[in-house]
């Protein structure tokens, strides 16, 4: 349980939402098979609002202009990083 409480204060800090709401999930399911039912709802609390907040991005980044330049911004990260 450490490791899991460990990498959702890590993902937390990262702001690396997706995976924030997987590890706050799972640390849920973890909670509720082993009985401790105010930590799950804790968890399933936070997973819920981290949830809110990947869906209000998701509005906020729906501009097909900046898809555009940052799907080039990608190919040419990955042209660099990609040569020798």
């Amino acid at each position: 349980m450490p490791y899991l409480l460990a990498a959702e204060k890590d993902y937390e800090g990262l702001i690396i939402l997706e995976a924030l709401q997987d590890i706050q999930y799972l640390i849920s399911v973890v909670y509720h098979n082993l009985n401790m039912i105010s930590e799950r709802d804790a968890a399933a609390r936070r997973h819920h609002a981290t949830m809110e907040r990947r869906e209000k991005l998701a509005v906020t980044v729906a501009d097909e202009e900046v898809d555009t330049i940052l799907d080039l911004v990608g190919k040419i990260g990955i042209a660099l990083a990609s040569r020798k």
